[in-house]
């Protein structure tokens, strides 16, 4: 006997073969229809594990947006007044026209949550969740980004996907936004549960400190043509493209634009950068390969003024976070006055090395551009060496001022 019935699912789409007789016993038992003598449709319920294509192919969960809500209103309209931590809202497409997105979070630290509709999936089988996904990361690099699948009957709680800063690399880059293919594994069923094995599975997204958005997506193959186009100044930037911003980022009249916005930022590097990036021919083979080496310099540069701003960033913490207890340290008496007159000399000591480092960096030249990274390598050493002992000195303190 041969596999020369045609399954297709609830939508039509041709998913594999099976065998007559099995055939018979899925419209039998409820779970497919005929269409015409050699196919039948499965229900929406579940997939026959037995059914396979010539191939393996990739189950796809895909976004949208109306079948989304917020988590602690599920099953509710979204559009509730009794919650905004959520909306649906349209924006202009990749090809100007307008398309739906479920916009969650924003710049405080609340964190706001919705929650897939009920996915009824096969047990033990691998499947592949599709978005993009737009924002999500802060100047200060303290947000929360995730995407968390949970599975019913199971006590493990979410499996949790962080989203920010490359714990997952997107798989392309475009016009601002990230598409992501999340690939995750159901559980095996409980056998005793139901008499058609499914696992229930909810999916959710997770933000904090920073406001996030998602779009629907299609099958990655869909995207193959697609040129990657990253930003060019990731290196140098606190956080990725965000669509609150009408470039993605604050623009230079903006909290924080006049360090990192698109123009700020261009105009730097038109400044610094002695060689234009472009088409090589007519170099000789030596000049070329000098062209690449300068190419790798400028990258370090970039990679040495990210590391600098990242510094610079945690030295606002750590302040804030001393401030709060500075005042009763010192009203303890002497030696709370001397700890806190030890931890401000740390701090200075901090804020002469960041600013010896951003001075080497302006001054980088071709000529001794290596001696000057060098130089702010050893500054960057001696910064992140200062702030390792400012954090222990903070804890010891900390503990001090909590029993004053």
């Amino acid at each position: 006997m041969t596999k020369n019935v045609t399954v297709t699912d609830e939508t039509g789409k041709n998913i594999g073969t099976t065998y007559p007789k099995r055939a018979r016993g899925l419209v039998k038992n409820g779970r497919a229809l005929y269409v015409d003598d050699c196919t039948i449709r499965l229900s929406a319920r579940a997939e026959p594990s037995d059914i396979k294509s010539e191939g393996k192919q990739m189950n796809y969960l895909f976004f949208n947006p109306r079948e989304w809500y917020c988590s602690d209103m599920a099953k509710q309209n979204i559009f509730s007044q009794a919650n905004t931590s959520a909306e649906r809202s349209f924006a202009s497409g990749f090809d100007g026209e307008l398309v739906e997105i479920l916009m969650l979070g924003g710049w405080n630290t609340a964190r706001a949550e919705i929650v897939s509709k009920i996915y009824s999936l096969m047990p033990d089988t691998e499947y592949c969740f599709v978005f993009w996904l737009n924002g999500g990361e802060n100047e200060n690099q303290n947000e929360v980004c995730q995407l968390r699948i949970a599975f019913s009957g199971h006590t493990d709680g979410w499996n949790v996907y962080k989203l920010n800063r490359n714990f997952i690399k997107p798989i392309l880059h475009y016009q601002g936004w990230e598409l992501y293919a999340i690939t995750f594994k159901t559980p095996e069923a409980d056998s005793a549960a139901a008499t058609v094995p499914v696992v229930n599975t909810q999916l959710g997204f997770l933000s904090g400190a920073a406001p996030m958005a998602v779009q629907a997506a299609k099958e990655p193959d869909f995207y193959k043509d697609w040129e990657d186009s990253p930003d060019e100044f990731a290196g140098l930037r606190p956080q990725r493209h965000n669509i609150v911003f009408e470039d993605g980022w604050p623009s230079r009249n903006m909290y924080g634009g006049n360090k990192y916005s698109t123009e700020v930022l261009r105009e730097q590097t038109n400044n610094k950068r002695p060689v234009r990036a472009g088409n090589l021919s007519g170099y000789t083979a030596a000049q070329q390969q000098m062209l690449g080496e300068l190419g790798k310099i400028v990258e370090h540069y970039k990679y040495l003024a990210n590391r600098c701003n990242e510094l610079a960033a945690r030295r606002k913490d750590m302040e804030k976070e001393y401030l709060k207890f500075r005042n009763a340290l010192v009203s303890a008496g002497d030696d709370g006055e001397d700890e806190a007159g030890e931890l401000d000399e740390l701090l200075e000591e901090m804020d002469s090395a960041l600013t010896e480092c951003q001075e080497l960096l302006e001054e980088v030249v071709i000529s001794d551009m290596q001696d000057s990274f060098g130089n702010a390598e050893d500054s960057l050493d001696e910064t992140e060496s200062l702030r390792d002992e400012i954090i222990s000195r903070l804890a010891e303190i900390k503990t001090k001022a909590s029993n004053l």
